[in-house]
């Protein structure tokens, strides 16, 4: 039995995001609060769903807030600065891999095990 992965999927749900980012729910929808620029779609039954640009600013936000250990304001100016990089855009997207590829992985092993 072989298992092929879509491209890429159009929405993640909020708890798919929390997983790929190793964060608790709790603390994306603070940062929904905190930073204007993050958006995420809404369902008619209010349930968020994150579109590919949402996650990428996603793991922007956390390499600045949690890794970098930068204030709100401080990670606000940097965003904002076009010139302003994180680390290293590579790091942030093979971050980005790593949390999908957890994810994926999850999903097959709940499959294994039902």
């Amino acid at each position: 039995m072989s298992i092929q992965k879509p491209l890429q999927k159009l929405f993640y749900s909020l708890s798919q995001v929390s997983e790929m980012l190793e964060v608790e729910s709790d603390l994306i929808k603070k940062w929904e609060d905190d930073f204007p620029q993050l958006t995420p779609a809404r369902n008619r039954a209010g349930n968020r769903s994150y579109r590919e640009k949402d996650v990428q600013l996603l793991f922007r936000i956390k390499d600045l807030v949690v890794d970098q250990n930068l204030t709100v304001d401080e990670s606000l100016e940097k965003l904002r600065s076009s010139r302003a990089r994180t680390r290293a855009d590579d790091y942030l997207k093979l971050q980005r891999v790593l949390g999908e590829l957890r994810m994926e992985v999850k999903e097959i092993s709940d499959i294994l095990n039902s």
